[in-house]
């Protein structure tokens, strides 16, 4: 430990990870930041995940501190306030558990708010891998989500890409701790909760970049993010337009075609994945509460507009 840098607290999600969590528990006792602790919670992992855990930590934790928890399941948002306040650092750094950081990581994104006082919060890029470790891509926003990068680089246009075009690979999360009492923590009733975060942080220019890969993000079938129900993502759309939409004025009329495509979406996919008996009057039920959505969001904006 070393007290002249602030605890930083790197925080793990852990769900059935066990072939790769002790690859990311490695990553973060190998990094060279000298005054960190690790926080994690077995969100009630089905595989051998808690034992491997608990076997790592035996063996290191005379080398780093460690707060381990682990429980039944309840889902990323509640997992990721309950490693909020179980936390102790300034500071706290995402990681999935089936990520790795890459060495020098924390220390950039700790330098940039230091010296960004302005600042609460700071994301950079990740290089991408596959289920077996290979380098797919070199940077997760050029070459595997096609987002010029370049357009993080000022408030504005920083914004306007959380806004319109999200697309922000979770490990290269840091933020100052102090953010949860300006903005609140995670939204328990939405499972689409980094787009929510992340509008709240923008909305108020609380969010830096720097252009160096500070981790390895792993892209394989059973990422969490990629098992989510379509449905339930596309519902949760709509609550975070709801939800943020004032926030952003410049933005309403972009929300206003967002909420209208989405109720259209939702509306296929109920038909798709549970409408199979046309003879059901269910059909007509489903298609009347839809298009009386649509209008209750077209007249929610005609009145923001106004």
């Amino acid at each position: 430990m070393n007290n002249n840098f602030p605890l930083i607290s790197i925080a793990i999600a852990a769900y059935n990870h066990e072939k790769y969590i002790e690859l990311c528990l490695n990553s973060i006792l190998e990094d060279d930041y000298p005054n960190k602790e690790i926080v994690i919670i077995n969100d009630g992992s089905k595989d051998n995940t808690k034992s491997v855990i608990e076997n790592w930590i035996a063996r290191n934790s005379n080398k780093i501190k460690i707060i381990f928890k682990s429980r039944e399941n309840k889902g990323i948002p509640k997992t990721l306030n309950e490693l909020i306040d179980l936390a102790n650092g300034d500071y706290i750094a995402y990681i999935a558990s089936d990520d790795c950081l890459l060495k020098g990581g924390i220390y950039k994104r700790y330098q940039y708010l230091k010296d960004n006082l302005q600042k609460m919060a700071v994301i950079a890029d990740a290089m991408i891998i596959n289920q077996d470790g290979d380098l797919l891509y070199n940077s997760a926003y050029n070459d595997f989500y096609k987002v010029n990068k370049e357009k993080f680089k000022t408030d504005e246009s920083l914004k306007h890409e959380i806004v319109t075009n999200f697309s922000i690979p979770g490990p290269v999360l840091m933020v100052k701790k102090a953010i949860y009492k300006i903005l609140g923590k995670y939204d328990e009733n939405i499972c689409y909760e980094d787009w929510e975060f992340y509008l709240r942080i923008v909305s108020k220019n609380l969010l830096g970049y720097i252009d160096n890969a500070v981790c390895r993000y792993r892209v394989h079938p059973a990422n969490a993010c990629r098992s989510r129900s379509v449905i339930n993502i596309t519902k949760d759309n709509r609550k975070i337009i709801l939800k943020n939409y004032k926030y952003f004025k410049k933005y309403r009329i972009f929300f206003l075609k967002s909420l209208i495509y989405n109720e259209f979406y939702l509306l296929y996919l109920k038909f798709k994945f549970y409408l199979v008996d046309h003879s059901n009057n269910r059909i007509y039920h489903y298609l009347l509460m839809n298009l009386l959505k649509i209008k209750e969001c077209i007249n929610l904006n005609k009145n923001a507009l106004n």
